[in-house]
């Protein structure tokens, strides 16, 4: 050994192709009902291939139904749920970015049906000192803190 050794970031993949978790009483939307533009296949996680997208009308506190949303977010690559439950595992947390904390960050490219047919999309959010997860359904108001997560251009 020369004592040049260099020391390699910790390079984490995401196999987006994988079914991810499903709450019980819910299901996945078929592949065809899905967000057209969601992400598929495996994911390198860096900090630098994630942007929050708020929607114009959600700014300044305005609220907008999620069924508008999801029609806003057809031309933009989203990221599915399988980016949550990696981030959701708590060997992850210090690679969730310090700008998610106060806001609930959508995974988009997952949209789940309840039993009842509501159609609603998982979030990461953190309440007190745990990182866990939400849903908010798409026929609700979704405000300036329901951030969606998006591939950067």
């Amino acid at each position: 050994m020369n004592g040049n050794t260099e020391t390699k970031p910790v390079e984490h993949f995401i196999d987006c192709d994988e079914a991810p978790f499903i709450p019980e009483g819910w299901s996945i939307l078929p592949a065809n009902e899905q967000l057209p533009r969601r992400f598929c296949g495996v994911l390198w996680w860096g900090v630098t291939e994630v942007a929050l997208h708020l929607s114009t009308k959600q700014k300044n506190n305005l609220q907008v139904l999620g069924s508008e949303l999801c029609k806003e977010l057809e031309e933009i690559v989203v990221y599915p749920a399988n980016v949550l439950d990696f981030l959701l595992k708590k060997e992850n947390w210090h690679l969730i970015p310090e700008e998610w904390e106060g806001v609930r960050v959508f995974f988009w490219g997952t949209i789940y049906c309840r039993s009842d047919d509501y159609l609603g999309v998982r979030c990461l959010c953190r309440i007190d000192d745990k990182w866990t997860w939400s849903c908010h359904w798409l026929d609700s108001k979704w405000s300036d803190h329901d951030l969606s997560a998006i591939a950067c251009n």
